[in-house]
């Protein structure tokens, strides 16, 4: 066996002689090969400051034969980054049974890394080898600064704001700076960059917008620091507005359980956010969350239905899906309420199937509402169609073509609409609040194209879950100047930009009007790509809208007109800015208004304004509100109603101009004379005015949005003076033409003309 042993020779003698004894010899017989005293370090898993990565043998090792990694080979000790599998320098000592690893990189290279360390062929000192390769990772976290909790994991209704805060940490013995960086569109962050006092912290606050689309986002945001990157993991999911299922225990006299499981269009829903509600007619009589349960490792509902009598009602199903949005008014399950009946166990749980019929509500607002479907209905006979309404007296549908009333006496709808379709939208007038709700199949988008025609086209929202405007219509090759509109806002097809406007994002159930200058196919896409900065769109829903100074309620119209604008004045140019308003009216009634919106292909803000009537005719006039100085203005320009007439392009706004002071003292005879003939213009354009004295003078010519595109440099003289422009490239519409040079700043319009 191994171990010390004492060695020495016996001399055995015959007669009278003594035995001979040799001197002992001392010496050891080991065979055995090292082993690991105790844990590799970091033994935690986690390299942090102070910490050293080593490994300890149950005895000393030939520290002189040991031999570093190389990009060739292992050798006997090397480390390695997990993710790249790159060996990273570092410096190896070793000390009788200890060998210490420490990095000869700076941190920053592998903050925040994964780590392995491989050790083999090591030799003790008898020579034996270490039989197996020791291998070991630790997750580095050495950076002075770090996050106190490293994660934002939240859910949060769609439309409510978040706020959340989390600490940055110094574990170091010096101040420290800190920049966050690489921000998405939909998170806000305060501070974004600062200095850590040593053994204190800065508290970041994180907050989220109200107006997302329902969806997962994550990020992975880096805290940037002078010893690498310390990253916050984000994952928030905003979900849906769960249906509004509550229930007063104490109202019933009699109740029934089930234990279910939920069987989701052949998936067992293993969300918590998913509901079922039980149901007898109309009338909620349960509701229940999915849970899931570790003893036994399933995600169960645990369902209470209540009633009134011991026995006799039919108890009906209809499922939240919150993930997808989805509610599915009908499942293939129904049970006979039986009081203090038992149905389905932990073990054999009642198993509840979806059959992809999903149930929307359309809420009806007193007026008129433009609405449409994405559902195929098993009826779509007007009649069927919009049975479940239950204020309905009076109220009049149509549809681009057709339309019916309800006919109070025989409580049906008459007229020329007898059917209703998924493809186009409709608009409803109806005297009170109402709801309709509309069972049906989701539609196959890929076989439910549209037909579009040159004009105007009524048009229907199809796929399960809201867009952006662009991708919603990318299956089109819409021209310069075609217009999508809903009830409370609209965009414009610019060539080389896309959709421009203050309806970037289309859902169901609004209906839409659709302008083409050619005709063309709709198909609508089968997803949604997922949150991204289109998500984040102005808000185009009625109660969305943000007003500051005047409000109006589309519903109370039939019809609209829209107006692509700006406002300026003869010495700036554009006027508009973030916080300014316009407001529409006719008669001293107001009947549009719009702040403005920053298109960055045109470097510009620009006024997208829906203008409401009930008839054509009357004239519209203007106000503006300037957020500068916290004033409404008047303004000159003034147009005639004309339903779904549009004014204006994104590429040329129709200019609404504020009077001047230099106007102003030109109607008072004070002002000296500049003038610009012809005008409107083609070719070319004189300019004439008055100088004081000979001087150099500039003229420069700005667009409607206030962009210079043209200057011109002359020598004038005292007296009378005429210059001749040619605006070549220029094209038709209104710019403003400044005169510099010979006393006041002095500004006209000039018309230029195709």
């Amino acid at each position: 066996q191994d171990g010390l042993y004492e060695i020495r020779s016996v001399s055995q003698c015959f007669g009278a002689q003594n035995p001979g004894l040799s001197d002992i010899i001392k010496g050891k017989i080991e065979r055995t090969p090292p082993r690991l005293f105790g844990l590799p370090q970091p033994a935690d898993g986690v390299l942090s400051p102070g910490d050293e990565i080593s490994i300890t043998f149950n005895e000393p090792i030939r520290c002189d034969l040991l031999i570093q990694a190389d990009v060739f080979n292992n050798n006997n000790i090397g480390l390695y980054n997990t993710a790249t599998g790159e060996l990273i320098d570092a410096v190896i000592s070793c000390s009788e049974d200890k060998i210490v690893v420490v990095p000869n990189v700076p941190n920053q290279f592998i903050e925040n890394q994964i780590l392995r360390v491989i050790v083999e062929d090591v030799e003790d000192l008898a020579g034996n080898l270490l039989e197996e390769t020791a291998s070991w990772e630790f997750f580095v976290n050495r950076s002075t600064l770090y996050w106190e909790v490293n994660q934002i994991n939240e859910v949060i209704p769609e439309g409510e704001p978040l706020v959340v805060t989390r600490n940055i940490r110094n574990q170091g013995g010096a101040a420290a700076n800190f920049t966050l960086s690489d921000l998405p569109s939909w998170l806000e962050a305060s501070p974004l960059s600062g200095t850590v006092a040593p053994g204190s912290f800065e508290t970041v606050t994180f907050t989220f917008p109200e107006d997302w689309i329902p969806g997962s986002y994550a990020q992975v945001l880096p805290m940037m620091t002078a010893e690498g990157d310390e990253p916050l993991d984000i994952n928030v999911q905003v979900t849906c507005p769960q249906p509004a299922w509550e229930i007063n225990p104490m109202d019933w006299a009699y109740s029934m359980t089930m234990t279910l499981q939920l069987d989701i269009e052949g998936e067992v829903s293993t969300d918590k956010l998913d509901l079922i509600g039980a149901f007898v007619g109309n009338e909620l009589r349960g509701v229940a969350e999915v849970e899931y349960v570790p003893e036994i490792e399933q995600h169960l509902v645990f369902l209470t239905v209540y009633s009134n009598n011991l026995v006799g009602e039919t108890i009906t199903f209809q499922i939240w899906d919150a993930m997808e949005c989805l509610l599915y008014g009908n499942t293939d399950e129904s049970f006979d309420f039986v009081a203090d009946d038992l149905i389905g166990s932990p073990i054999a749980p009642q198993v509840i199937h979806t059959n992809n019929l999903l149930l929307r509500k359309i809420p009806i607002f007193p007026g008129w509402n433009w609405i449409s479907y994405n559902l195929e209905l098993p009826d779509p006979s007007i009649n069927a169609a919009l049975a479940s309404l239950t204020r309905p007296e009076d109220a009049t549908i149509k549809g681009q073509t057709s339309f019916s009333q309800y006919f109070n006496g025989g409580s049906v709808w008459a007229g020329s609409l007898t059917e209703l379709s998924h493809l186009t939208m409709y608009q409803y007038n109806g005297v009170a609040f109402d709801s309709l709700s509309i069972l049906g199949h989701p539609v196959d988008l890929a076989t439910s194209p549209i037909s579009l025609s040159a004009g105007w086209n009524w048009i229907g929202y199809l796929p399960q879950a809201g867009m952006p405007v662009n991708q919603a219509l990318a299956s089109l090759s819409p021209l310069n100047g075609d217009i999508i509109k809903s009830q409370a806002g609209f965009a414009q097809y610019v060539a080389g930009i896309g959709w421009v406007g203050n309806l970037s994002f289309l859902s169901s159930p609004n209906g839409y009007l659709l302008n083409l200058a050619a005709p063309g196919t709709l198909t609508y896409p089968e997803s949604f790509n997922g949150p991204n900065e289109e998500a984040f769109r102005n808000q185009d829903g009625i109660e969305g809208r943000t007003i500051a100074q005047w409000e109006v309620d589309p519903h109370q119209y039939e019809h609209s007109m829209n107006l692509i604008a700006v406002v300026t004045d003869a010495e700036t140019g554009n006027l508009l800015q973030e916080g300014d308003e316009v407001g529409a009216f006719i008669n001293g009634e107001v009947r549009g208004s719009a702040q403005p919106i920053y298109v960055e292909a045109m470097d510009a803000y620009l006024l997208f304004l829906t203008v409401y009537g009930n008839a054509e005719g009357g004239n519209v006039t203007f106000k503006y509100y300037d957020s500068t100085d916290g004033e409404v203005k008047a303004v000159e320009e003034s147009f005639v109603f004309i339903a779904n007439d549009i004014l204006g392009t994104v590429n040329l706004p129709e200019p609404l101009t504020l009077q001047s002071l230099t106007d102003a003292a030109a109607l008072a005879g004070t002002a000296p004379r500049f003038e610009l003939f012809p005008n409107p213009a083609t070719e070319r354009v004189y300019l004439s005015f008055d100088a004081p004295a000979a001087a150099e003078i500039i003229v420069v010519v700005t667009d409607a949005t206030g962009r210079e595109v043209a200057r011109i440099e002359a020598e004038a003289t005292a007296g009378g003076n005429l210059l001749e422009w040619r605006p070549n490239n220029l094209a038709a519409g209104l710019y403003f033409v400044t005169l510099h040079g010979t006393g006041p700043v002095q500004s006209a319009k000039l018309n230029l003309r195709p």
